[in-house]
């Protein structure tokens, strides 16, 4: 489908000023979610590690405790999470508000690609019936850890892949648009790489189904992956400390 077929198919599907109506409405739905959930809910075990090190005044302190094994993921979430709560707080609420923008921001994205394929009634109905009538999607929309971050960032990653999969001569914007998302993507969690990679060899295919060719666009995503080699020692070193000090042994007896 061309994008003009796309984009007509935007226009007739819904008109442009109630376009955004359905996005906005989850995030309140889920807003008032994740409120009630966390005045019934205290911190557990996991959310105290978060609480911890957003809670550090410093910044680089907080960076030094993450890279010393305070926990095993890269740098990303947590220094979001540590700028969000300069500005709202550590509490309970302030935390978990935060799961609760980006999982927003996730369903916005999956919801545009989706749109932009298919139409309105059909992205809107498959993406409420995901999201919806998902118990750890739910759960993880008031809990202050890295996951919902996670779910923005690969949602980004297909929402950049979708923009610029249709472009035969990539400008200079689109390529450094590419490597700042699977940037962003290997720099967010361990398992970044997975879905940056699941990403570019669905491009690969894509692209071999079409019977074209585009390096820059492959080179681009492994130019993204670069960014996670200045953090390859740290993730070495926190890895260790977690291989035998996290989790109880297995019992012998």
């Amino acid at each position: 489908m061309t994008s003009v077929a796309h984009n007509n198919a935007d226009r007739t599907s819904r008109p442009a000023h109630t376009r955004w109506c359905l996005p906005v409405l989850f995030s309140a739905v889920f807003l008032i979610s994740c409120v009630w959930v966390s005045s019934k809910k205290p911190f557990w075990l996991d959310e105290l590690a978060c609480f911890y090190l957003a809670q550090d005044p410093s910044f680089g302190h907080m960076t030094q405790a993450l890279a010393g094994g305070a926990d095993t993921v890269p740098p990303l979430y947590y220094e979001s999470l540590w700028t969000w709560a300069r500005v709202g707080g550590v509490s309970e609420l302030s935390l978990r508000l935060h799961s609760w923008l980006w999982l927003s921001l996730t369903f916005a994205f999956i919801w545009s690609v989706l749109r932009r394929r298919y139409g309105y009634w059909p992205a809107s109905a498959g993406c409420l019936a995901a999201f919806c009538l998902s118990r750890l999607v739910l759960y993880h929309n008031s809990e202050a850890r890295f996951y919902s971050f996670f779910l923005a960032v690969v949602a980004f990653g297909i929402w950049v892949f979708d923009r610029v999969y249709e472009s035969n001569c990539l400008s200079l914007r689109q390529v450094a648009l590419i490597a700042l998302a699977h940037a962003i993507m290997v720099l967010s969690h361990v398992f970044g790489i997975l879905y940056s990679g699941a990403i570019l060899l669905a491009w690969i295919a894509a692209d071999s189904w079409q019977r074209r060719w585009r390096p820059l666009a492959y080179v681009s995503v492994a130019v993204g992956w670069l960014a996670f080699l200045p953090w390859l020692p740290i993730f070495r070193h926190q890895t260790g400390i977690f291989l035998h000090e996290s989790w109880i042994p297995t019992p012998t007896v």
